[in-house]
């Protein structure tokens, strides 16, 4: 029996067509490649920076060492508030928050942020970040000044004498401490 070549039908040779399919197997595969890999790197980024925040919130310690609340008859309209950073992050407060006990009446709260804004119709001013304590006295160099805050004469709302409140301090890695102050006249 012999074979003829039919003139009409033209095709790719044999070694032609393996080489195409090779080259659509190795181009597909580094497609593939290229985008598990980006994949695995946006992955591994917010792996990282997870981890990084979790440890970021355990390295941030701190604790109100001391609070005063300032009075001028009637009403108390400032608050200071001295921390003590014993972690291993510096302290950068990024909320302060006073605020009513809970069933008090009449109920407030007013929070001190990073920048100012307007709570309720009053304009409350921005907390800034405290400077170490450059003094000479053998304090931990983790000490810090007292935040001074002072509850705008804009707003309704202060401390009555012989009233407690409850003060949230919270941290820029969200670690939250709470206090109790006494308002004393």
């Amino acid at each position: 029996m012999k074979f003829r070549r039919n003139k009409k039908r033209i095709a790719i040779a044999e070694i032609m067509g393996t080489l195409i399919m090779v080259a659509i197997t190795l181009i597909a595969g580094a497609a593939v490649f290229g985008w598990i890999n980006g994949q695995a790197g946006s992955s591994e980024n917010a792996y990282g920076q997870s981890v990084a925040n979790n440890v970021n919130f355990l390295r941030e310690s701190f604790s109100v060492v001391a609070t005063q609340v300032g009075c001028n008859g009637e009403t108390c309209n400032s608050l200071n508030l001295t921390l003590y950073n014993r972690g291993d992050v510096s302290l950068n407060v990024s909320s302060i928050t006073i605020a009513t006990l809970p069933g008090a009446s009449p109920s407030w709260s007013l929070s001190f942020e990073a920048s100012s804004h307007i709570d309720d119709g009053c304009l409350v001013p921005a907390i800034t970040p405290n400077q170490k304590n450059s003094s000479n006295l053998p304090v931990s160099t983790l000490s810090y000044v007292p935040y001074e805050l002072t509850i705008p004469a804009t707003c309704s709302q202060y401390m009555l004498p012989g009233q407690s409140y409850v003060v949230t301090v919270q941290g820029l890695y969200s670690n939250v401490i709470q206090t109790q102050v006494r308002a004393v006249g």
